[in-house]
């Protein structure tokens, strides 16, 4: 990885959560969403630095769902959209309303972010 990249990561699983914060990369800039709408917030302030979202499928307590906020979003985005869930077929969903990585191993997502090519 040739530059710093900042990520936003949608997530509902507070250890998962702070699981990544407690182990992103130095080069990584880290914002954390756990509701759809904090997502959306965030992602208004700092659309113009933000290189990856990575969003888990299924957010609870929310009126508007990941896929919604995964169209909304893809209109205004150009980078790295990934879906992350254990699920093929909740993957698969969120690939066709515009993720363009496939993530079945949320564990593995620091890996592959250091590894984008982009």
């Amino acid at each position: 990885m040739n530059k710093n990249k900042t990520v936003l990561i949608v997530e509902d699983d507070e250890f998962l959560q702070e699981s990544w914060r407690r182990s992103t990369p130095k080069n990584i800039k880290l914002l954390q969403a756990y509701t759809c709408s904090e997502a959306q917030e965030i992602f208004d302030k700092n659309k113009d630095i933000i290189d990856i979202i990575a969003f888990d499928w299924n957010i609870k307590s929310e009126a508007t769902t990941t896929i919604e906020l995964i169209k909304r979003i893809k209109q205004k985005f150009g980078w790295v959209i990934i879906a992350m869930s254990n699920d093929d077929y909740l993957r698969d969903e969120q690939m066709e309303v515009g993720c363009n990585l496939n993530l079945d191993d949320k564990s593995e997502l620091f890996n592959v972010i250091y590894n984008l090519k982009y």
